[in-house]
């Protein structure tokens, strides 16, 4: 971050109202091309990636199959990477084969069962 906000400091005069506001970003950033928004398809492989392990697939596990409830997140898991989670954590609960905590990335209740292990 720091190159670009130098950057950014150094050629702001050479803003160009005549330019679109993405050529102008190239420019004051010191950048060929800005960068693009991942395609659709690369947005739908990220969300099948494991939000702990960032793996689609585990050997012993296959793809992830533990989602956070809460819409907005929807953070997907791989069941022993979110237990092994869970059971690292001091306010984590556990009841039988269940464990309870919070999900990882937006700190909404989230509950994992079984005994699976992240390898």
């Amino acid at each position: 971050v720091a190159p670009l906000r130098e950057n950014l400091n150094a050629n702001l005069n050479r803003w160009n109202q005549a330019k679109s506001v993405t050529a102008n970003l190239a420019t004051v950033l010191g950048l060929a091309t800005l960068p693009r928004e991942p395609s659709p398809a690369a947005r739908s492989e990220l969300l099948l990636e494991c939000g702990i392990c960032y793996s689609s697939r585990l050997k012993d596990q296959g793809m992830p199959d533990s989602a956070c409830s809460h819409e907005p997140c929807s953070r997907v898991y791989h069941r022993g990477c979110l237990r092994d989670w869970l059971l690292a954590l001091p306010d984590t609960k556990q009841s039988f084969n269940t464990v309870f905590g919070q999900c990882p990335y937006c700190f909404n209740p989230i509950s994992v069962a079984g005994h699976g292990k992240a390898t």
